[in-house]
């Protein structure tokens, strides 16, 4: 049975989620899964979907949901670059909402053990929820990403959108209002100015290095920092004997980011390791776009939550 639910955070707002209920009676144990950065409760792909019913199936209750400001939810994020929307949700922006949905999913389901499941920023958000609420009782993280985003990564956007979003500025500066509301201190300066910045860069500078193959970004992944909110929260979670299951893109650019960065530094105690099961899903990218890698990756989660059922 699948049912639309509606259910209110702390701060009164509607959040709206699916609820997947086993038509044989559940087995006792509850999942609920996590919005993967901006992306409505669908997941790519559809691939929220996918997980919630294949294991609905197999007699797990089943929440997908969406944070505030998200898909049907109520709330909005500022508008600017969607790099600043995910830095808030790498410092715990759903952390909240989070716990306000589990306590009301235990109620309802009355699930005696739930696991936390995410992709991407919904992994980040599992852990952040986690190392500090002991109903809780094990993670799945999908293509987590390790590495903290950074307000000067503006520099790396897409040209396209720092173009408009500059654009948009310029339009602002001959606007009334807009211009008092820039003086009256309640504009993003660093966004502003990092994003014109950079507008012109691109636009007047960047012509005079096109020949130039030597230069290299700032930005590549040995010169960005650990996102160490979430490093102390996963050794934390870990140390509370708790499992967590990683599955990596084999194609996915953070997977390296998470074994050289990640994985080799601090999953290699027995301690640690006896808690994390890290697989490596082959042809898959961050989205597990195709069928194939979908299948796999399927497979992994229901193996594992058969494996580790007893124990969670």
């Amino acid at each position: 049975m699948e049912e639309i639910v509606r259910i209110l955070n702390s701060g009164g707002q509607s959040l709206t989620g699916v609820l997947h209920l086993p038509d044989g009676g559940s087995n006792g144990v509850g999942i609920i899964i996590l919005s993967p950065g901006l992306k409505d409760r669908s997941g790519p792909h559809r691939l929220y979907i996918k997980i919630a019913r294949k294991i609905c199936l197999e007699g797990y209750s089943v929440l997908r949901f969406d944070p505030h400001g998200v898909g049907d939810s109520d709330g909005e994020f500022q508008k600017g670059l969607s790099v600043y929307s995910f830095v808030k949700i790498e410092k715990g922006e759903f952390v909240d909402d989070t716990n306000v949905v589990t306590e009301w999913f235990q109620k309802r389901t009355l699930a005696k053990k739930i696991i936390l499941a995410g992709l991407c920023g919904g992994a980040i958000t599992a852990m952040l929820v986690a190392c500090n609420n002991t109903k809780i009782h094990g993670i799945i993280s999908m293509d987590t990403t390790v590495i903290l985003d950074a307000v000067d990564q503006v520099e790396s956007a897409n040209p396209l959108e720092t173009a408009i979003l500059a654009r948009s500025y310029l339009k602002k500066a001959i606007n009334i209002k807009k211009l008092a509301r820039f003086v009256s201190f309640k504009t993003n300066y660093i966004e502003l100015f990092a994003t014109l910045f950079n507008y012109f860069k691109r636009s007047v500078v960047s012509a005079f290095f096109r020949t130039n193959n030597n230069v290299k970004s700032k930005h590549v992944a040995d010169g960005r920092p650990l996102n160490m909110l979430y490093v102390n929260s996963f050794l934390s979670y870990v140390d509370s004997g708790r499992k967590v299951l990683f599955l990596v893109s084999d194609h996915d650019k953070s997977a390296w980011e998470f074994k050289h960065k990640f994985q080799d530094v601090y999953c290699q105690s027995q301690n640690v390791k006896g808690c994390c099961t890290i697989l490596t899903v082959d042809t898959a990218n961050h989205e597990f776009a195709s069928l194939k890698a979908q299948g796999i990756l399927l497979d992994a989660i229901s193996s594992w939550l058969t494996k580790q059922s007893q124990d969670l």
